[in-house]
């Protein structure tokens, strides 16, 4: 009988020597943290409040000489109850200690379950609070992601990867043109998460890498398993290529990428103006350019325009010169310059050796053609369509 007593009192001995984390680790750990002297840093904290509500937050403090100058949590969702005033890691050791404690009837080693410190500086890295007297008190921290200010710009944090089915996978690959397929140097290649259920878990990760002068990249990426994530790569002069990632799939990513086509120059308006009179000179009787003006140039899409250039290039056949090409079809979304010219006003004008007489017909620089209409392609110069009218005598 006091053999099968000496076990169970040893067995309950064991039971809160492993299960338990004694003060006096707490002091270690807090002994550790202040032996490397970080006063300022960055942290980000997930934390969980029942208290029959349910809250679950994420909070971004940034910590200098010590004090708090930044704090910020996801849409303005802070914790409310126990957890509310937890910013630094000193506050972090308070919560280790059973600060949030104070008025539930439980002891603190039957209360504080999974406490556990970060092994690099020893701050309390998660603990959850679930005392077995209490109702709906349940409350839990866990450090996201923390790293010290040595400079002005903060080195990669240190990445807890908490959630089960987070893990960290690198992708290689090679970007090449997609018309030569001669490789791509510079190429910045990045992942982009369209949805995830873990953001905090992307916080603070480099994520993106860039090609060498074979085209060749590795590139780090931080996934949970239900994450929705896209590769996007960039180079200059080329599209931009994306694909969805399959992180469970190959982790070899070969792409083409496709040169980039040239803008395309619009023409100018004087141009145009050239442009019309060359498709109108041969069909003229003066050959003269400053017996003519122009009415009208405009920029039109093809649908404004089809019906006015329906049917032959001229009404009647009744030009000079050579017969006009006939019209090409019109595209009702594309772009033109649109050109209406005609003959200046027949004004008589006497000789030097002539007298003036006021009954004296008109010199007409242009006896048949009264009006041309032009549709020119605005980018490429080419005359799609024209109207040419003249006098039928």
């Amino acid at each position: 009988m006091k053999n099968r007593r000496y076990f169970v009192l040893l067995f309950m001995v064991l039971f809160l020597i492993t299960g338990c984390v004694s003060p006096s680790q707490v002091d270690q750990e807090q002994e550790k943290w202040k032996r490397l002297g970080i006063k300022d840093y960055g942290i980000t904290i997930l934390f969980y409040e029942n208290f029959a509500n349910g809250i679950q937050t994420q909070r971004e403090v940034t910590v200098k000489n010590g004090q708090v100058v930044d704090s910020s949590c996801v849409a303005d969702k802070c914790p409310l109850f126990a957890l509310a005033n937890i910013h630094t890691v000193d506050d972090l050791f308070a919560v280790a200690r059973g600060s949030t404690l104070a008025d539930m009837p439980d002891s603190y080693d039957a209360c504080v379950q999974d406490l556990e410190f970060e092994g690099t500086y020893g701050f309390p890295k998660s603990m959850r609070i679930d005392c077995p007297g209490a109702v709906d008190e349940e409350h839990s921290f866990q450090v996201i992601s923390f790293y010290p200010f040595s400079t002005n710009t903060p080195p990669a944090p240190t990445i807890t990867l908490a959630y089960p089915g987070t893990f960290e996978m690198e992708l290689h690959g090679r970007v090449y043109d997609q018309t030569t397929e001669q490789p791509i140097q510079g190429a910045r290649i990045r992942y982009v998460v369209v949805h995830s259920y873990f953001p905090e878990v992307h916080i603070g990760v480099q994520d993106e890498a860039v090609s060498d002068d074979q085209g060749e990249f590795a590139l780090s990426i931080i996934v949970h398993d239900t994450d929705n994530i896209k590769i996007v790569i960039e180079a200059a002069g080329y599209q931009n290529f994306e694909q969805k990632l399959n992180p469970f799939g190959d982790r070899s990513m070969d792409a083409g990428l496709a040169p980039v086509a040239p803008s395309p120059i619009l023409l100018g308006e004087q141009q145009i103006i050239d442009i019309a009179w060359r498709a109108l000179e041969p069909n003229t009787s003066s050959h003269n350019r400053t017996a003519w003006e122009v009415i009208v140039v405009k920029f039109v899409a093809g649908r404004d325009v089809q019906d006015q250039f329906e049917g032959g290039p001229v009404p009647g056949g009744c030009t000079p010169g050579p017969t006009p090409p006939g019209n090409a079809s019109i595209a009702p979304d594309g772009s033109y310059w649109y050109v209406e010219m005609q003959p200046r006003s027949a004004t008589p004008q006497p000789l030097p050796t002539e007298l003036y007489s006021p009954t004296a017909p008109p010199k007409i620089p242009e006896p048949f053609v009264y009006q041309a209409h032009f549709l020119v392609d605005s980018i490429t110069g080419q005359v799609v369509a024209r109207k040419i009218f003249c006098v039928i005598y």
